[in-house]
């Protein structure tokens, strides 16, 4: 079967959907504070402890794979520029094999 292999930055990663974003939780009680509660408590949580750096199943590669009945590896990471974005490229070439499908969204 052959593979589709995407190349990006949050977009193409699936930034903020469900399975990336980790909820902050009540270490007490094990139950996910809502909005309103963290303003109240004044609770401030980095950005690492509530954003998981990898790809979403969610995300249009995934969607677009399945649709395709194709492997999907999703190499897209937040944040990432033109220049990594390149880089990306050049250091999973040796992963891409003839007959997949590679799409780089710059």
């Amino acid at each position: 079967m052959s593979t589709l292999h995407t190349f990006g930055c949050s977009i193409t990663q699936g930034h903020a959907l469900p399975d990336i974003v980790k909820p902050v939780i009540n270490e007490k009680t094990g139950e996910t504070y809502t909005t309103e509660e963290i303003k109240k408590l004044g609770i401030k949580a980095d950005w690492e402890d509530i954003h998981v750096n990898q790809p979403s199943k969610y995300a249009w590669p995934k969607v677009l794979a399945d649709k395709l009945d194709m492997n999907v590896i999703n190499y897209a990471r937040r944040g990432a520029c033109f220049n990594q974005i390149a880089r990306q490229c050049v250091t999973n070439i040796e992963h891409i094999q003839p007959g997949d499908t590679v799409i780089v969204m710059w």
